[in-house]
């Protein structure tokens, strides 16, 4: 059997504590704070990911002068090779040294 009560507009309700809604509002801090945390630490790989982009760009650019040198060599085989069948793979190493020279005793 239920008894139903009407409250009259003079009457307070208590405040209670329900602890599952306190579970839930721990839950929401911690899945807010873990986001913030995760988000800073992702732009702060995204930053790092994209120096090293601009990195690979410088480098490839710098090989890129190089490449006349490389396609000169291309040419000058192909002249020397005429029309026979290739047999064999090319392999070619292109090396910039930029030190100074080296003494010897």
């Amino acid at each position: 059997m239920t008894i139903k009560v009407n409250l009259l507009p003079t009457e307070r309700k208590r405040f209670t504590f329900d602890p599952l809604v306190a579970v839930l509002f721990v839950c929401v801090c911690v899945a807010l704070v873990g986001c913030i945390v995760y988000g800073s630490s992702l732009k702060r790989q995204v930053d790092e990911k994209q120096a090293q982009i601009d990195h690979l760009k410088d480098e490839i650019s710098k090989t890129e002068q190089s490449l006349p040198v490389i396609n000169q060599v291309k040419e000058d085989i192909a002249r020397h090779v005429d029309n026979f069948a290739q047999f064999d793979d090319i392999t070619m190493l292109c090396v910039r040294y930029k030190g100074g020279a080296v003494e010897t005793s």
